[in-house]
C-alpha cells in the first residue's frame, strides 16, 4: 500500500514525539485535546459526599476552612476509620468500681463551661465510650482521655464515629502511651513537650524556666501524657482547659 502524503505527516509527527518521549495527544493531532478536556476542579462538598473521598485531595481543599457540616466526614477521612462499623456493646467484664469511678467524675467534669456537655446525656456518652475503650484495649483508665474524646463530640457524628476516630487518634499518635508500667514513656513525653516550647516558642520556654515551671508540674499537661496499662495508677487531675480544636 502506497503511504498517502498525509500518512506521513502524521507518521513523522508521531515518530518526533516519542523521541522526544512526548506523548501529548496534541502535538500527535492538532486539536485533539479538545476532545479530552481536564476533569473540572471539585469542590470540598463535592468531595465530601464521594463515597470514598480522597484524603490528599480534602488536604488541599481544607487550605481555605471547612465548614462545620463536613468537619466530621474530613476527621474520618483523614484518622482512617470514615465508613467503618464500631460495636459498642460491653462485652468483657466490668471495670474495677474504683476505675468506673474515676471515668464517671471525669465525664462529668468534661467542659462545664460549654453548655453541649452540660447535658447529662452527653455526659453518659462520654462515660460509655471511655468504658468501652478501657475494656477494649484491656487498659486502665487514665484521667485526662476524658479531654481527647471531648473534641469528637462537637462534629456531630455518631457515636460509632466518635469512638473511632479516639480510637485511631491514640492508635496513630499515641501508640506506647500504655506501654510499660512505670512513667518512662511519661518523662519522654514531657521532655519532647519542653524542647518543642523551646524551639517553636522560645519567649514562653524561657519564661517557663526562668520560673522553674517545668511541664510536669503543670496539671494539664500531665492530663495530656497518657500512661499505664491495667493495674497502673492515674496520672494527675483532668484538666479544665480546652482540648485540641474541632
Amino acid at each position: 500500500k502506497i503511504i498517502q502524503p498525509s500518512e506521513a505527516l502524521l507518521l513523522r509527527r508521531i515518530c518526533s514525539s516519542i523521541r522526544s518521549r512526548n506523548f501529548e495527544l496534541g502535538t500527535l493531532w492538532p486539536g485533539m485535546e479538545e476532545h479530552t478536556p481536564e476533569p473540572e476542579p471539585c469542590s470540598l462538598e463535592e468531595e465530601c459526599r464521594k463515597i470514598h473521598p480522597d484524603p490528599l485531595r480534602l488536604k488541599e481543599l481544607c487550605s481555605q476552612g471547612v465548614p462545620e457540616e463536613w468537619r466530621g466526614i474530613v476527621w474520618q477521612v483523614w484518622l482512617g476509620v470514615y465508613r467503618k462499623r464500631a460495636n459498642l456493646d460491653i462485652v468483657t467484664s466490668e471495670l474495677p468500681a474504683e476505675e468506673l469511678h474515676v471515668i464517671r467524675c471525669d465525664a462529668t467534669r468534661t467542659r462545664q463551661r460549654i453548655p453541649f456537655f452540660q447535658d447529662p446525656a452527653v455526659k453518659e456518652q462520654i462515660e460509655q465510650l471511655l468504658r468501652v475503650y478501657c475494656q477494649r484495649r484491656s487498659v486502665k483508665y487514665t484521667q485526662g482521655l476524658n479531654e481527647l474524646i471531648a473534641p469528637f463530640f462537637l462534629l456531630g457524628i455518631a457515636p460509632e464515629a466518635i469512638f473511632n476516630c479516639f480510637y485511631a487518634l491514640i492508635r496513630t499518635f499515641l501508640p506506647n502511651a500504655f506501654r510499660g508500667a512505670d512513667l518512662k514513656t511519661l518523662r519522654r513525653s514531657i521532655g519532647l513537650l519542653r524542647l518543642l516550647l523551646q524551639y517553636h516558642l522560645p519567649d514562653l520556654g524561657q519564661h517557663l524556666e526562668s520560673r522553674a515551671l517545668r511541664p510536669h508540674v503543670v496539671p494539664h499537661a500531665v492530663c495530656r501524657q497518657p500512661r499505664g496499662p491495667r493495674g497502673a495508677g492515674a496520672v494527675g487531675r483532668p484538666a479544665a482547659a480546652r482540648g485540641p480544636p474541632a
